[in-house]
């Protein structure tokens, strides 16, 4: 229907049998990320709460407006062998010695910004008697237990390793939290984050 044909009685009589103004004007659906002024991205589509860390800061922040339907969502992890080989070989590969990013790179891969966002590892804010939400429990658990069996060290001496993996982690996550805050606006999503 061209544009100058449509009166208010079409649009009356349309959007009375459960049409919208959008489907009588006949306009493309709203993408699922706008551009908005500062360059922050208006993100629409509940999928990013399930994209990795990993695949939200590889593409820049407009390409996500094209790319978001076609990235895929984090699996689920429920123990240490749902942690693909291709993921932790690729971990091995760019940690060297380095039991750290190790674990960073394996954090960036498998948690996703639904796990992470407004939280920390270890549920503190460090300059506030505040506190957050910790970072999903079982991932950290499985994330734990994979970093020791690739790095393993003497048992008297775990917590104290683990201890400066998590500040790697709590710094990696802090990073993240200011990049997505800084480039994208959620607020249209944000009723609708998925418990944990």
């Amino acid at each position: 229907m061209p544009f100058q044909d449509i009166t208010v009685q079409a649009i009356t009589n349309n959007t009375d049998a459960g049409a919208t103004i959008l489907d009588v004007l006949g306009r493309p659906p709203i993408p699922t990320m706008l551009p908005l002024h500062c360059n922050k991205h208006f993100i629409t589509d509940t999928k990013f709460w399930s994209i990795s860390i990993c695949s939200v800061t590889l593409l820049k922040p407009a390409a996500l407006t094209c790319q978001l339907h076609n990235l895929p969502v984090t699996p689920e992890v429920n123990n240490s062998t749902a942690i693909s080989e291709a993921v932790l070989q690729d971990a091995k590969k760019k940690a060297g010695e380095c039991r750290r990013r190790f674990a960073t790179t394996i954090f960036r891969s498998v948690f996703n910004v639904n796990d992470t966002l407004d939280k920390n590892v270890n549920g503190k804010v460090f300059w506030s008697k505040t506190q957050k939400e910790q970072i999903n429990h079982t991932k950290m658990v499985i994330l734990k237990l994979v970093t020791f069996q690739h790095y393993p060290c003497p048992s008297s001496e775990t917590e104290n390793v683990w201890n400066t993996v998590t500040r790697a982690l709590d710094k990696a996550n802090w990073s993240f939290n200011n990049y997505v805050k800084s480039n994208f606006n959620l607020q249209a999503i944000m009723h609708q984050r998925p418990l944990v």
